[in-house]
């Protein structure tokens, strides 16, 4: 349980450094290096953990892993730095909500997966949800614009 929490705390701390770094630092840098160092540490844990595989991969499987990679999680990681630079990084941790509903929505299009009701209202709720945060500004967001229009 304090491995969830932790890494909770982290995504949202790396959400909000992350929209200072992108200030002064490009979006695919930081999401390159971001899959390197995770992907040395998640390879030396493993090493550490379960020793050297005992397996092969054909060209196939190490092309499939390297398109998985590529596609799957780096052009991800570049469309969530755009994100949080556009859209502040409170707003932009919400597609993280998303995630589930689309993978959901997947399953039912491409492998005929059935949604029964409690998943149907509860992807409702998720998308309202999102919805409602998206469309609202936070109160100090419409205090400053109202500062501002007055001023001018």
């Amino acid at each position: 349980q304090l491995a969830v929490v932790g890494a909770s705390a982290c995504y949202g701390a790396g959400a909000v450094y992350a929209r200072t770094l992108l200030r002064s630092e490009d979006p695919l840098a930081i999401s390159a290096v971001q899959l390197m160092l995770g992907t040395i540490a998640a390879f030396a844990l493993a090493l550490g953990i379960h020793g050297a595989p005992d397996y092969s991969l054909s060209v196939k499987g190490w092309l499939s892993i390297v398109t998985l990679g590529a596609l799957g999680t780096g052009f991800a990681y570049v469309v969530y730095l755009w994100l949080i630079d556009a859209m502040g990084s409170v707003r932009a941790s919400l597609v993280t909500y998303i995630i589930p509903v689309i993978g959901l929505l997947l399953g039912w299009a491409v492998l005929d997966e059935s949604i029964g009701v409690n998943t149907a209202l509860g992807t409702a709720l998720i998308i309202g949800g999102v919805a409602s945060v998206l469309q609202g500004q936070a109160p100090s967001t419409q205090r400053a614009a109202a500062a501002i229009s007055t001023a001018g």
